[in-house]
């Protein structure tokens, strides 16, 4: 009789064989049917989940059998019930009936309203029985159970981690292939999720809900508040375990990490190059494989992928120099140049080489010191092709060949193809031991 409405009311088929459903799920129906005191109910063989509804029982059932029978035609996400498919046709359609009496946010069904009043209100739906604690909804218990239970069947193909959890895996992979596909309405940004969309949003907006209890200044999102009050109460509590450097957050100082250890866990879906960080995996897709250099500089015209490469170039017209190291008083166009300064007022050289003694402070030092015992030359120039173990070394070379001298004494406008030439020329003609008034100029 169970199976017999199963048929009818899932599949609409009044048969004892059904076309549509493995054997398993019927054999899993059937073992869950409990009835006592003539009430009739579904205990789930494998998880112990109990149902009263049959529908819900069999739409549960699936998610251990992996059935999924009903496709969206737009997309070709699959689901277990026809129920849950309808729900996602209003993403397609953006209907969104149903509204939040607390803010101006609308959900495609009530349940997902419902869950997110209790947002506003902190009426807690269900408490966590392992760790105590407090959830908003049904469907946020049933992800969190998943952290005590140890088990993490979704494993990322670029890397060694694994997730419990579906969307965790596939918002982790985004930091492997750059992709970003939450984009801005208003200027078009793209990121990995919807909650930093959400966040970037506030830019847009003159709103600034936080404040900061100790200054009183105020700030569009949380997470400017947050960094605001690390910067202003100096609250740099994450530590580099080789160096001893700090940092504002976690990220930061796993990304910092990474500078030592030479780890790349992001890598290019399109040709394999490797990165540290996101960022700099994003910039390459947008700068090589999709030619995207939509900031211009307004003086020569040159093109670049971001913003910030754009106004670092822009400061070789206009020799401004914004960055001032805090010890010697000397200035840079980039922060990323003071930062390489900054190394040389310190004593820690974190970078060992493998082959001798020597230690170096910055990593492609290291690398490029490697090359003399490796003998490896992987830089050939395309007009003679004599090999360089850097690409530095190289780009000295086909200055030989091009005639090019970018670096120009200010004194006397003798022009050099490389810095040491003009550092020698100013200390030997000028008296100028130090570089400041040299001026680098593209040719």
């Amino acid at each position: 009789m169970v199976f017999k409405r199963h048929m009818y009311i899932a599949h609409n088929i009044k048969k004892h064989t059904c076309p549509l459903c493995k054997k398993k799920e019927a054999e899993l129906l059937r073992e869950s049917y409990v009835c006592e005191n003539n009430k009739e109910s579904f205990c789930c063989a494998v998880c112990k989940k109990t149902w009263a509804n049959l529908e819900k029982a069999v739409a549960h059932i699936r998610t251990h059998t992996k059935e999924y029978l009903y496709s969206c035609e737009m997309c070709g996400q699959k689901f277990n019930t026809r129920g849950v498919l309808v729900r996602h046709m209003q993403v397609h359609q953006n209907k969104k009936p149903f509204a939040c009496e607390y803010c101006d946010k609308s959900f495609s069904s009530k349940q997902n309203r419902d869950d997110h009043h209790r947002l506003h209100t902190k009426e807690v739906k269900t408490v966590c029985e392992s760790c105590g604690d407090n959830l908003t909804s049904a469907s946020m218990l049933y992800y969190h159970r998943k952290i005590h239970s140890g088990v993490n069947p979704y494993q990322c193909p670029y890397c060694e981690k694994a997730y419990s959890i579906r969307s965790l895996l596939k918002r982790h992979i985004r930091y492997h292939t750059g992709e970003k596909p939450h984009l801005c309405s208003v200027c078009g940004r793209g990121f990995k999720t919807s909650g930093q969309l959400r966040g970037h949003s506030a830019v847009h907006s003159d709103e600034r809900p936080f404040s900061c209890d100790g200054c009183g200044a105020s700030m569009k999102t949380k997470k400017y508040l947050i960094r605001h009050r690390r910067r202003k109460f100096y609250l740099k509590d994450k530590l580099c375990s080789i160096c001893d450097k700090t940092f504002e957050s976690t990220q930061e100082a796993t990304d910092h990490t990474r500078i030592h250890t030479g780890e790349k866990p992001f890598t290019c879906h399109m040709c394999g190059k490797q990165f540290s960080h996101s960022g700099g995996l994003s910039y390459h897709l947008r700068h090589v494989h999709m030619g995207i250099k939509d900031h211009p500089c307004d003086i020569c015209g040159r093109k670049f992928a971001l913003k910030a490469a754009m106004q670092d170039h822009r400061r070789i017209h206009t020799g401004e120099r914004p960055y001032v190291c805090d010890v010697c008083g000397k200035s840079f166009k980039s922060k990323a140049s003071l930062y390489i300064h900054s190394k040389t007022h310190t004593d820690q050289f974190p970078h060992p080489c493998e082959y001798c003694n020597k230690k170096f402070r910055w990593r492609q030092q290291l690398l490029g010191h490697l090359t003399t015992h490796t003998g490896e030359k992987k830089h050939h120039c395309k007009i003679c092709n004599k090999g360089f173990g850097v690409r530095n070394d190289l780009t000295r070379h086909e200055r030989i060949h091009s005639g090019q001298k970018p670096f120009k004494c200010s004194v006397c406008g003798l022009a050099f193809g490389q810095k040491r030439y003009l550092k020698n020329h100013l200390k030997s003609r000028h008296g100028i031991l130090r570089m400041e008034n040299m001026e680098a100029t593209s040719a």
